[in-house]
């Protein structure tokens, strides 16, 4: 284990990188709520959006027949403006965390080499084990930081799949269940 390690080779420095992941815990406490809602948001408007796609394409015959194609551009746009506003605010809550977790790991690194370089100055650290200290400290924080980013992505995934599950299926919008994909034996693709 990398803090281990740096306790073991830089004793209380371990202190520096175990702050960074309560302060990365904390922040994904804070952000999960606000995530979960974005990635919704999200996802539903776009999904909306593709279902009023495909129901507009499959009766876009009977649009134009009816002179109700205006009336659907409007609502057409509607869908767009939502799923485009969603969009912009899952975008805007997955940089700050990523601004976020960048910064938390860059501050990490160097309060640990800050820190590092006064304790080898007074002699309680040699500048191998400041070294190997800075390599530890990278090699935790540095994972640390790209899964927290990564964190605002499974929701997301999660959607897609749902939306690619509806997709298949564009005959029966609203008995989604009838399509679900399913993994049987051999990952063979199952419908039903």
């Amino acid at each position: 284990n990398g803090c281990l390690a740096i306790a073991l080779i830089g004793g209380w420095i371990v202190l520096i990188p175990l702050l960074a992941m309560i302060v990365f815990a904390a922040f994904s406490l804070i952000l999960l709520p606000e995530v979960r809602r974005s990635n919704a948001a999200s996802s539903q408007s776009g999904a909306d959006k593709q279902t009023f796609t495909l129901e507009m394409l499959a009766n876009l015959r009977a649009l134009k027949y009816t002179g109700a194609a205006s009336y659907w551009l409007d609502k057409y746009s509607d869908l767009s403006a939502a799923a485009a506003t969603d969009q912009m605010a899952n975008a805007r809550i997955t940089s700050v965390i990523n601004a976020f977790s960048y910064a938390i790991v860059m501050r990490g690194g160097l309060t640990t080499l800050t820190v590092g370089v006064h304790t080898a100055i007074d002699g309680k650290m040699s500048i191998g084990a400041l070294v190997t200290c800075m390599l530890l400290v990278w090699r935790v924080l540095a994972p640390l930081g790209m899964g927290f980013s990564i964190f605002t992505q499974i929701g997301r995934i999660a959607k897609s799949v749902e939306q690619v599950n509806r997709l298949m299926c564009p005959y029966r919008v609203n008995s989604v269940q009838a399509c679900r994909l399913k993994f049987g034996q051999g990952r063979k693709l199952v419908f039903g």
